[in-house]
């Protein structure tokens, strides 16, 4: 297949979500496989994941309510957060966890500005924060392997996961080496905490969220 039909081809698949680890595609739950050439093409040694302008690719096809949460979030983390201390990525920031070369790509991290660490590929080693908007296709594994993963990052303080079908945001908190508690906060009315200290109002959150829309 030639450069262009793969693009093509990449850009029409809109209904997958895909994994890169340890050197392999790997399709979400109910994702269709890729072709293989289209899967050579992006094993390519000089091909950039990072600033591949598809790497949508890697990224599902979203609900809408997905995507207000998203927007939502960060703007409230925006607006709060100490951007002299903190930086914080929306989606393509690579995770690493377990091994050098196994990475995740979560949809919003938080980490300290001045004291980021990488691998030589990009992928960050030292998030102190990082959250999941929950997905019918994805919420299982976010709930047991990727949060047992990311919760072995040393520098990691919370994992949070946010359902798009009603209120409810579950905070992981580290509380010890291996120690973790979790709060739950499950009507308009609450207000989650950050560990970098940004208030998030799950009625502010979710304003633009249709409930039967998922």
């Amino acid at each position: 297949m030639e450069t262009l039909d793969l693009l093509a081809h990449i850009t029409s698949l809109t209904e997958a979500k895909f994994e890169y680890i340890h050197d392999q595609i790997i399709p979400k739950e109910d994702s269709k496989p890729l072709p293989q050439d289209v899967i050579d093409y992006i094993l390519r040694p000089d091909f950039d994941l990072l600033t591949f302008q598809q790497k949508s690719l890697f990224q599902m096809a979203t609900s809408l309510n997905h995507t207000e949460i998203l927007t939502e979030l960060y703007n409230i983390i925006w607006q709060q957060i100490n951007h002299s201390e903190y930086r914080t990525y929306v989606e393509g920031l690579k995770i690493q966890t377990k091994s050098l070369g196994f990475f995740r790509i979560p949809d919003l991290t938080i980490t300290l500005l001045n004291d980021r660490e990488f691998t030589p590929s990009g992928a960050l080693k030292n998030p102190i924060s990082i959250i999941e908007v929950l997905s019918p296709a994805t919420e299982k594994k976010d709930r047991n392997e990727k949060k047992e993963e990311y919760q072995r990052i040393t520098n990691l303080q919370e994992y949070i996961l946010i359902a798009q079908d009603s209120y409810k945001v579950e905070q992981y908190l580290r509380t010890g080496k291996t120690s973790w508690i979790v709060k739950v906060y499950d009507s308009a009315d609450q207000t989650c905490v950050l560990t970098v200290g940004v208030k998030i109002q799950l009625s502010k959150l979710y304003q633009s969220v249709k409930f039967d829309k998922i």
